[in-house]
């Protein structure tokens, strides 16, 4: 089983791979390919540990103790609610989904309590989500291909 580093090493790997497989066949997206297989690193399916994932490490040392502390902060009521391992997080494409889902649901949360509408802030979303699709589906196939990598890793 990997630790933190190992699945980071994986996804920055299968980064590459599909983006290097995505650019051979002279389609567009490669990078947005790759950049969700990054972010796989930061929206790791061990978000779901109490105790912190290796995804805190990575943030706190780019934004320092402040940054790591918020990262864990935001990812604690997930961690207190899906269990370590369970399907909701580590399978490929529903954990993938949940954890968008869950920061979607943040989005709103924090627009809520800043006094900003919801229908028109949720409304720019789907505008930019649909006027951007194909990007925003490369990245997410980046993500679940990390979260692929990860789960065979944990097997």
């Amino acid at each position: 089983m990997a630790e933190g580093k190992g699945h980071a090493i994986a996804s920055v790997a299968i980064g590459g791979i599909g983006a290097g497989a995505i650019h051979s066949l002279q389609m567009p997206g490669a990078l947005s390919f790759g950049i969700g297989s990054v972010m796989g690193i930061l929206l790791s399916p061990d978000l779901d540990m109490l105790e912190g994932s290796y995804s805190f490490h990575v943030v706190r040392s780019v934004l320092g103790k402040t940054g790591g502390f918020a990262w864990r902060l935001l990812w604690l009521p997930y961690a207190a609610v899906v269990k370590h391992r369970s399907r909701l997080s580590h399978w490929p494409v529903l954990g993938t989904t949940i954890r968008i889902f869950y920061l979607m649901v943040l989005f709103l949360v924090v627009l809520a309590m800043s006094n900003i509408i919801i229908a028109t802030a949720w409304d720019n979303v789907i505008m930019f989500i649909t006027s951007n699709l194909e990007t925003c589906l490369l990245i997410f196939a980046g993500l679940v291909g990390s979260d692929i990598t990860h789960f065979l890793l944990d097997r």
